[in-house]
């Protein structure tokens, strides 16, 4: 694994303490889709207009039924400079026994507030498997759970990690 300096800087930020998202740098959490078990870097880069993203590929969830309908994606956004949200995002295609689907989402949610050094906002595990929509306040984040409804029992499910 090479070491760059953006990646020296970015260490030396959250040594010790929890960094905001303007204190981090932007491909490093791009990075952070491997440690949700997805594989590869997606690659931070000029979207349209002043926005810049990286997307990770779907990942599917054997959890749920049918098996494999559901699936998420990791996504960072922000200017060129600095990433201003983090969006974890369900596509709940499991209409019966949703409960496995929403499980494995929680654990992925988990994961990234780990490797962000992130204290997991109280009830967020809970929020999640309800699904419920909530907000939380961090030192470093505004925290959402938005439950977007598409067509019958299928929905999406957005975990958004904000600048305060």
């Amino acid at each position: 694994m090479a070491v760059t300096a953006a990646g020296i800087l970015w260490a030396l930020s959250v040594q010790g303490r929890a960094a905001s998202l303007a204190e981090r740098v932007p491909q490093e959490l791009c990075d952070q889709a491997r440690f949700l078990g997805i594989m590869g870097s997606p690659r931070y880069q000029h979207q349209s207009g002043a926005l810049w993203e990286c997307s990770s590929v779907r990942k599917k969830m054997p959890q749920g039924e049918p098996a494999s309908v559901s699936d998420f994606q990791y996504r960072v956004q922000g200017d060129q400079e600095k990433a201003q949200r983090l969006i974890l995002e369900l596509r709940m295609r499991s209409y019966r026994q949703p409960q496995g689907v929403l499980r494995a989402f929680a654990d992925a949610a988990r994961r990234l507030f780990q490797q962000l050094q992130e204290t997991v906002p109280e009830g967020l595990n809970d929020a999640i498997t309800g699904p419920v929509e909530s907000v939380w306040v961090t030192d470093n984040f505004r925290v959402r759970l938005e439950k977007r409804f598409s067509k019958g029992p299928v929905y999406d499910l957005l975990l958004l990690l904000e600048t305060p």
